[in-house]
C-alpha cells in the first residue's frame, strides 16, 4: 500500500505542481466490481497557472500541460497498472477542464485498501498537495486524512482542490487552449496572455 500511495502522491505532484499548474476542483469517481476491478474518472475543473512565481509562467504551464500530460506519457508512466487510459481537455462554463478515464484490475492500482480484503474501503487523501472538499463516504478528518466507504459500496466519489484560481497572480489557460485548438501550435516559451 505504501508503494501505491507514494506513486499516487508523486503523480499528483507531477501533474499539477511542475511549474505552476493548479486546479480549482478535482473530482474522482471510481466504479468497482465485486472482484475489485473497475473504471475510474478524474475531472479537473478550471485548470490554471497559479502565479506562485513572480514571472508569468502561464505559457510554459500550458505547454507542459499539452506536451507532458495530454500528448505525452507523464500520466501513463505514473499509472502503469491501468488500461485504456484516455485524456482530454475541454471547456465548460468558460473554464478549461480536463478528464482522465481508465480501467483497473485491482483496488491497489487506484490506492484503495481493505484490511485482509474485508470491511470498509479506505483511501488516503494527499493533504500535503490536495485540500479535501467532499465525498460520498466518511471523511476521517485532517488528523486522519482517510476516506471510508462501507462494505458493499460500488461507486465512490471524492472531491479535492489543488489551488485557488482567485489568488493574486493566477492566470487562466483558456486563451492558450482555444488558440491551440484552432492552430495546433503551442505558445512560445515566456509568452503571456494580455
Amino acid at each position: 500500500m505504501r508503494k501505491v500511495s507514494l506513486a499516487i502522491a508523486v503523480m499528483l505532484i507531477a501533474i499539477f505542481f511542475v511549474g505552476c499548474l493548479a486546479v480549482d476542483r478535482k473530482e474522482y469517481t471510481w466504479k468497482i466490481d465485486a472482484d475489485g476491478s473497475g473504471t475510474a474518472k478524474i475531472v479537473y475543473k478550471n485548470i490554471f497557472s497559479s502565479g506562485n512565481t513572480e514571472e508569468d509562467m502561464s505559457a510554459d504551464d500550458f505547454t507542459s500541460l499539452i506536451d507532458d500530460y495530454i500528448e505525452g506519457t507523464a500520466i501513463d508512466d505514473e499509472l502503469p497498472d491501468v488500461k485504456n487510459l484516455k485524456k482530454r481537455l475541454y471547456v465548460e462554463d468558460g473554464l478549461l477542464c480536463g478528464e482522465v478515464t481508465f480501467e483497473f484490475e485491482k483496488l491497489s492500482d487506484i490506492g484503495f485498501y481493505r484490511y485482509k480484503g474485508k470491511g470498509p474501503f479506505m483511501r488516503i487523501v494527499d493533504v500535503v498537495d490536495e485540500t479535501y472538499i467532499g465525498t460520498n463516504g466518511d471523511w476521517g478528518g485532517e488528523g486522519f486524512p482517510v476516506v471510508f466507504w462501507p462494505d458493499g459500496t460500488t461507486e465512490f466519489e471524492l472531491t479535492t482542490s489543488l489551488g485557488d484560481s482567485q489568488e493574486d497572480g493566477s492566470k487562466t489557460l483558456l486563451g492558450y487552449y482555444e488558440a491551440w485548438e484552432k492552430t495546433g501550435e503551442l505558445p512560445d516559451a515566456g509568452d503571456s496572455e494580455e
